[in-house]
């Protein structure tokens, strides 16, 4: 039974307990082996308070943990997860847990982290990051989405302490102006997914600057809108990995930056030109000239200038297109 146990959620493995009396004795003598609470997922749980307080109140079950789930969890704040201090995690998921702050999450910050997601959490300052550049120099995926009082100073930290940075997102953290995303960009040749989505600082001058990351794929602009043709095609000439690009409600670009985008960036996969009332037929061409073989996801929606928007009328430019809708 124990064996079960490993391939099991923390909720089914409860769950079956209940099944009858052998099996929750079975599932009582499990609790112990260190094996089970590597990874404790608690994600979406009304009541993660026993299985948190059951791990932080035994050193080895505690030391065993590397993967802590918590994403939308209720009731989670600073007094659970001070106690789980020493353990050494590799992934801790806080998205949705807005009562937790600095100290709750610095206290779960060591060497061994490498994931770290803190979804719309308003409590999280930079007081926190510069926590993170001390202790966690192996970070290599940082959610910040909606973290709204994080700003240059916290982004730059990090992105100095943490050069293995692959995955960042920025998401509606309205702080944080060009200079933070030139510190994150000279400090993170690694990274290959940004998210700056509703970051309405992004400029053509912050693209000049993201263009020297080489191994990026994905980048989401969505309502950048003081980026114009300038910053495309400088992003377009240093970023040729790119495939997947969120330029919704970019509302100053045009034909010409999208069809420097297609030129340069052969392995587009995605791409969302929602609301550019700039862009034409000339863009769907230079798309099909250069991405053919590789995109699958175009969203045309509120572009009145381009005529060739039915769906078969660009399947037959475009054969590989699925998805006409990115942008919701």
């Amino acid at each position: 039974m124990q064996h079960v146990f490993k391939h099991l959620s923390w909720r089914d493995r409860a769950a079956i307990a209940c099944v009858c009396k052998d099996w929750h004795a079975q599932w009582r003598g499990a609790l112990e082996d260190p094996s089970l609470w590597r990874t404790l997922d608690l994600s979406n749980s009304q009541q993660p308070g026993p299985a948190l307080r059951y791990a932080s109140a035994q050193l080895r079950l505690r030391s065993a943990l590397q993967v802590l789930n918590l994403e939308l969890a209720a009731g989670v704040t600073d007094a659970l997860l001070l106690p789980l201090r020493g353990a050494e995690l590799e992934v801790l998921n806080l998205n949705g847990c807005q009562q937790v702050t600095d100290e709750g999450v610095a206290a779960l910050a060591g060497t061994a982290l490498r994931r770290l997601e803190l979804y719309w959490n308003l409590r999280v300052t930079d007081g926190l990051l510069q926590a993170l550049a001390r202790a966690s120099p192996r970070l290599e995926v940082l959610n910040l989405s909606g973290c709204k009082q994080v700003t240059d100073a916290g982004v730059a930290g990090v992105a100095r302490a943490c050069p293995r940075l692959t995955h960042v997102d920025l998401t509606r953290c309205l702080a944080v102006t060009p200079a933070g995303y030139a510190e994150l960009a000279r400090h993170s040749p690694q990274l290959r997914e940004l998210r700056a989505y509703a970051c309405a600082a992004v400029n053509d001058t912050v693209l000049e600057v993201f263009s020297v990351l080489s191994e990026l794929r994905l980048l989401d602009l969505c309502g950048a809108h003081l980026v114009t043709d300038a910053g495309i095609q400088a992003l377009a000439r240093g970023c040729r990995q790119l495939s997947s690009i969120n330029l919704t409600w970019c509302v100053q670009v045009t034909d010409a930056g999208v069809c420097a985008v297609a030129a340069g960036c052969p392995s587009l996969e995605l791409l969302s030109l929602h609301g550019l009332r700039g862009i034409t037929d000339a863009a769907v061409s230079a798309l099909a000239a250069h991405c053919a073989g590789t995109l699958h996801s175009l969203d045309l929606s509120g572009c009145v200038g381009v005529e060739r928007r039915g769906r078969e009328e660009l399947r037959a430019v475009l054969p590989r297109l699925r998805c006409f809708t990115v942008h919701k």
